[in-house]
């Protein structure tokens, strides 16, 4: 049972902090070493608000870097799973 206003982060990490033991939950999955950059051109394309494929678009063109449809989609998901987070939806 949670208490209402705690998130489910926070009773792991108490979980954590009072049995020694890691939750599952709380282990931080890696980036693959060869998916590594599709991360850093989101750090490069992350703003204020939402991305666009305008936005990738002219991103690609003014760096010239070429970016697949999957590299696009990818970040597109990425994006979202931070718009998400940062709104406090999980």
């Amino acid at each position: 049972m949670q208490v209402e206003g705690a998130t489910q982060k926070s009773h792991l990490l108490s979980a954590w902090k009072q049995t020694g033991v890691k939750p599952n939950e709380l282990s931080e999955a890696e980036c693959p070493e060869s998916l590594s950059y599709l991360f850093e051109w989101f750090k490069e394309l992350v703003g204020d608000k939402k991305m666009t494929f305008t936005e990738i678009r002219h991103w690609s063109d003014l760096t010239r870097k070429s970016i697949r449809p999957w590299e696009v989609d990818t970040i597109k998901a990425i994006d979202k799973i931070y718009w998400n987070i940062s709104n406090g939806h999980s």
